[in-house]
Formats: structure tokens, sequence, C-alpha cells
């Protein structure tokens, strides 16, 4: 790392001409947010949006490869591990004057939109990709506040709430369907393998989800219990829209969220939800909305599991 200087270039960028998103993969969370605000940007700002899908590149280095030829004005990763990966690798490979040339070029920013590596420990491996961007957002207040927090990191520029066409969508509906079977209809959607990679087990809350729906069936609540799991399939919008607006409540167990985006969905269909506190959801919830918490633990102890406490950590 010592090996690249950065100039932090922000407060000289002026409004660019062709911006880049980079994201994980079609079809996730992250595909969906840069496809929400890619018109936007060129209705308000007549922005050329191009989004770049990491899944497309063999390698980092083909990445690097690409930003060199197309020379774009600025560069925002989505997922600020992609960006880490994307560094650390073409270090290694020995093209650090190549990197320096691509990051110098262009006005680079990145997003954090989760909890992970804010131990003491995450911080220090990560503060140096910090310093090497003009800038990051992060996307809720609890996270720039943490972040604001940090001093081996810059302080964030703002606080960008994640939107998708989605939510716009279930916005407008004017209508419900929810199926008159006499039975509560609970919704979870979500990948349940998420952070397995790093050696999270669980962290969705899906196993919480699921011992406590069996909970209530073997007290006589009748429950039409549905799982959207991008883990074994990946679902449209369209088919996440209508069950949402079959549903009746939706629920989150999560140990933590950035912008927990099937809440925002689900409220804007108008299910009444259940969550851990999570993200934004201090900021989009009354205060007298809560009745426990973290719900997450309050279910274990109604289980009579003896897990440990998992708090999850704001």
């Amino acid at each position: 790392m010592d090996q690249l200087s950065r100039v932090n270039r922000a407060s000289e960028c002026e409004l660019p001409a062709r911006v880049v998103f980079v994201v994980d993969r079609r079809g996730w969370a992250f595909h969906n947010i840069a496809s929400h605000i890619q018109p936007l940007l060129k209705r308000d700002y007549d922005l050329d949006v191009e989004i770049l899908y990491t899944q497309d590149f063999a390698s980092e280095g083909e990445f690097l490869d690409t930003l060199l030829e197309r020379k774009y004005d600025a560069i925002h990763f989505f997922w600020r591990m992609y960006f880490k990966a994307f560094v650390e690798h073409n270090i290694a490979i020995g093209r650090a004057q190549e990197l320096e040339q691509a990051l110098t070029a262009s006005c680079v920013s990145f997003s954090v939109a989760d909890h992970l590596f804010s131990d003491p420990g995450g911080i220090f491996d990560y503060s140096p990709h910090f310093h090497l961007a003009d800038g990051y957002c992060t996307t809720s207040q609890r996270l720039f506040d943490f972040y604001d927090d940090q001093i081996l990191v810059p302080p964030p520029c703002s606080t960008i709430h994640d939107r998708t066409d989605l939510i716009v969508e279930l916005l407008d509906r004017q209508t419900r369907h929810i199926p008159d079977s006499g039975s509560l209809n609970v919704l979870w959607t979500g990948n349940s393998e998420w952070g397995r990679w790093i050696g999270f087990h669980d962290y969705k809350g899906i196993e919480i989800i699921r011992a406590a729906v069996r909970g209530a069936r073997d007290g006589g609540v009748a429950i039409n219990y549905i799982e959207i799991d991008s883990s074994r399939r990946q679902a449209s919008q369209q088919q996440v829209a209508e069950a949402m607006l079959a549903a009746d409540v939706y629920v989150c167990a999560s140990e933590g969220e950035g912008t927990p985006l099937p809440i925002v969905e689900a409220m804007a269909a108008g299910c009444a939800v259940v969550t851990t506190d999570v993200g934004i959801i201090r900021e989009i919830a009354r205060e007298e909305c809560w009745r426990h918490r973290p719900c997450a633990c309050h279910m274990r102890e109604r289980q009579g599991q003896n897990r440990g406490d998992r708090t999850p950590q704001s």
C-alpha cells in the first residue's frame, strides 16, 4: 500500500460527464439500487452513467484494464470490499503504477453499506483504502456516526439512503392482495447465505425466524410462512412485489444491516414489520412502534435456546 500516493481530489472534482457504478451481480441489491439511480442522473444532470458488474471480469487486473481504457470521470464502488480487493490484487501483481494512474485520473468513491469489519482490527485493516478514495458515503445515520468517530479513517461525506424501483412501484400500488385463507401471511426475503464466506453463521437470522414460526404453529397460530431466498433461486422484482402485497407481516432477524431494503419495500407495500434494531430502522420507525429490543434475542429466550448473547451491534 505504501507504493501508492493519493491526493484527495474530492474538492477539485467538477461535475463529471461520464460516471461508472461498480456493482457485484445482476439482480442483486446493488444492481437494483444502481439501476434506480442511473436514469435519474441522466434526467436531472445529463450524466452518462454506466454500470459494470464485477462478475463479468475474470480478475481485478482485467477490471483495471477496463478503467484505464475507458477513462471515466467518476468511479463509484457500491461494494467496498471489491475496491479493497481491486487495489490489493493489482499491487500484488506489480501494477501499482497503473493502479495509481487509474485512481488519480478519476474521482473515486465507495459506499459503506454494512457493519462488517467495524471492530478495531477491521478498521485498521481497511483504513488505507479509505485514504485512497476521494470520499465515501454511508447508507444509514448509524453508520455515519460510527465512521465519523473513527480516528484511523477520514469522515464520511454523507449518508445516502438506498432506494430501488421496487419501492417506488409498491408505493404507487393502491391495492393489496391478501389471500382470504384465515392464516397469518408471514414473509421473509433475502440471501440466507450472506456472510458465510467470512465466517458468519445465520447472519440474516433465518433459523431464528423458522424456529419462531414453528413455535407459533405449535401454539395454535395459523401461519402461512413464505421465504424468497436468493441463495436458492433468484426471484424477479415482480415476484417480490406480489409477495409483499400479499403478506400481513414481514420479518427481519438480521444481526446487522445498512439499509435493510426488504423492510423499506415491505413498509411501502403496507406490511406490518417485525425486526431487529438494525440499519435505518430507528430513522424510519417512530419510537412508540418498538415493543421488544432486540427482537432476535427475545425470540431465542422464548424458544429456550442458549446460544449466548448475540445482540446486534450498532
